[in-house]
């Protein structure tokens, strides 16, 4: 198990930089965006980002867009699209201080711009609203490593925190949800998306079958209690451009 007590991200261990040392002035947000910005400069020096301006323009212009639906959003944002697939939902990999690194392979495989839509808020909102707990008289942030994105993970969850990992899962698919909904997207294409990328062995346990089972169905009950305002829309002739780039199918090509 790669884990560190100090500050559980599931992931690298910075315990020296954030622990009960700092000043008593320092915030729990405060830490965690100061990890946050750590950790996005090891992903950076360990990804290869993909360098296509239209692309990488758009995705900042989408998270912006998805931000001012997420309440607890940091005033600035920090995308970057990078070649490495992370894991099977190719899901981004959000840190506190608005640092969301974006795999290419999500763009590919998603089937419209809604579904884009929902993976990228699920990494905002958690980098939005980082978890914390106590050690040792300090406020540690928790970060959930899922996906290989220039971090060594993903990692082992320790069994004591493995029940709030998965609360903390169920929490975001519902959040993001509701967010998407907001911004005139159709949220069901988030349940659709999980549903269709998920490995057919997302685990060697029986017990992590059964908690991507878990999640999915709160995930249906979420949906089944929002109410559509308005009209909603699937994509857009924006994602089909950038998309046709990420697949090599026309557009600019990559800067050297």
């Amino acid at each position: 198990m790669r884990c560190c007590p100090a500050v559980v991200l599931l992931g690298v261990c910075l315990a020296n930089s954030l622990t009960a040392e700092q000043t008593s002035s320092t915030t729990a947000r405060d830490k965690a965006a100061a990890l946050g910005a750590q950790l996005a400069v090891r992903v950076r020096a360990q990804t290869t980002p993909l360098r296509i301006d239209s692309v990488n323009e758009y995705v900042a212009g989408l998270g912006r867009r998805l931000a001012t639906e997420i309440p607890t959003a940091p005033p600035q944002w920090h995308f970057t699209v990078v070649k490495q697939p992370g894991n099977w939902a190719h899901e981004p990999l959000g840190f506190p201080g608005g640092h969301v690194f974006v795999p290419a392979a999500l763009i590919v495989s998603a089937k419209n711009e809604a579904e884009f839509a929902a993976m990228l808020a699920r990494s905002m909102i958690q980098a939005a609203s980082p978890a914390f707990a106590h050690w040792n008289g300090a406020t540690i942030p928790l970060l959930f490593v899922r996906t290989d994105l220039g971090t060594g993970g993903p990692f082992v969850v320790p069994v004591g925190l493995r029940t709030t990992e998965q609360e903390r899962e169920i929490q975001t698919d519902a959040v993001a949800a509701r967010t998407i909904s907001s911004a005139g997207f159709d949220a069901s294409v988030l349940l659709a998306y999980l549903e269709r990328e998920q490995p057919e062995h997302p685990g060697p346990s029986h017990a992590e079958r059964a908690a991507i089972s878990a999640r999915l169905a709160h995930l249906r009950e979420t949906l089944a209690t929002l109410t559509v305002a308005g009209d909603i829309r699937l994509s857009s002739s924006a994602f089909a451009l950038v998309q046709g780039q990420v697949r090599g199918k026309g557009g600019p090509r990559e800067a050297a």
